[in-house]
């Protein structure tokens, strides 16, 4: 689903910005990406110019339509929440969003499948939880709502190898096989080097563009103008390559290795 922003400009964050999000993974890193997240949610609304969801414009008049299309799954998880159980976690944010409650308790068992938890879960305590069974949660709680576009800020910080590889995969079969928009903020360059399609850079509000990943995160120029840090695998293959190799870029390490098996 197509996501617009038309010369929009909002306080000293961002100024007549423009660019298109198309059905892809996309990164945002920066300063300004939390800014540029909640014009897409309809937490907040441009000063000037215009956002829109598809067809859809973003203001107060279409705000329920934004909330069926647009699912938010924040860093961390509000605190005034962890002593409630699961299941009043989700009913509070169900009634809170006026969501249709016909057929609900199918949604929020499957929901909790995807991620891959059962329906024990849902008389735990969300404080008896883990960080990456927070995480999981949040996610699955967002996906009952079937929403077109997931913006997931940080999905993967704080979480153990394993529950990382749960994310990740989950992320992959949003994309791959019901063809969600996925928008992911961080600051973590080697994760949006490697699993992203698109990047948005929003450190400075007068340079907020989008970028194809591949191409931008092996131009060091173009990285350091933006205040990007250099990807490892980038950095690694740029210095090998100064010193005589012949290394290809690669987003996997695994490749990488390959390759150097090969040239050097």
């Amino acid at each position: 689903m197509e996501i617009r922003f038309n010369d929009v400009g909002y306080k000293s964050n961002l100024s007549y910005t423009n660019f298109i999000i198309n059905s892809s993974i996309v990164g945002i890193i920066g300063k300004n990406k939390e800014y540029i997240a909640n014009m897409i949610v309809g937490n907040i609304y441009p000063m000037v110019g215009d956002v829109s969801v598809g067809d859809v414009l973003v203001n107060e008049d279409n705000q329920e339509k934004i909330n069926k299309m647009v699912g938010y799954v924040k860093k961390d998880l509000d605190k005034s929440f962890l002593n409630y159980s699961v299941l009043h976690h989700i009913v509070s944010i169900l009634d809170h969003s006026n969501y249709e409650h016909n057929t609900i308790t199918v949604r929020i068992k499957d929901a909790l499948k995807m991620v891959g938890l059962d329906e024990s879960y849902l008389l735990r305590k969300l404080n008896t939880l883990s960080t990456g069974e927070i995480k999981l949660l949040m996610l699955g709680t967002v996906l009952i709502y079937n929403p077109k576009i997931l913006i997931l800020d940080e999905p993967t910080q704080g979480l153990d190898f394993n529950n990382k590889r749960k994310v990740l995969k989950l992320i992959n079969l949003l994309r791959q096989k019901y063809h969600k928009t996925i928008i992911i903020l961080s600051e973590d360059v080697d994760f949006l080097y490697q699993y992203t399609e698109n990047v948005i850079f929003a450190d400075d509000c007068n340079k907020v563009k989008l970028y194809n990943s591949s191409e931008v995160f092996i131009d060091i120029e173009t990285l350091i103008s933006n205040n990007v840090d250099v990807p490892k695998l980038v950095k690694f293959t740029n210095l090998a390559n100064k010193k005589g190799a012949k290394l290809h870029y690669h987003k996997d390490i695994r490749d990488l290795i390959k390759d150097i098996y090969k040239h050097v």
